[in-house]
């Protein structure tokens, strides 16, 4: 599932529950220059770790630092829309 919501000014917030891996996102942003939050969506331990690459304008993905494994996560990603 996912959502978002435009502002008048452009600042859009979005976000979604998958698993792990390329996030598309419903809106696109200006440039790469947006903020990405992910968490994960069940107990998986105190040394799991969630990070983000290959931020592009229209995707990005999230990976689990340790194991690298898919699991569930929630994630919000803002900043301004492209459109």
């Amino acid at each position: 599932t996912s959502w978002h919501r435009v502002y008048s000014d452009g600042w859009i917030v979005q976000g979604g529950y998958q698993l792990t891996g390329q996030v598309s996102f419903l809106k696109k942003f200006n440039n790469t220059d947006y903020t990405v939050l992910a968490t994960y969506g069940e107990d998986v331990g105190s040394e799991a770790s969630l990070a983000v690459k290959n931020k592009t304008q229209t995707s990005c993905t999230i990976y689990e630092t340790i194991s690298g494994v898919a699991d569930y996560c929630g994630w919000v990603a803002y900043g301004y829309t492209g459109g």
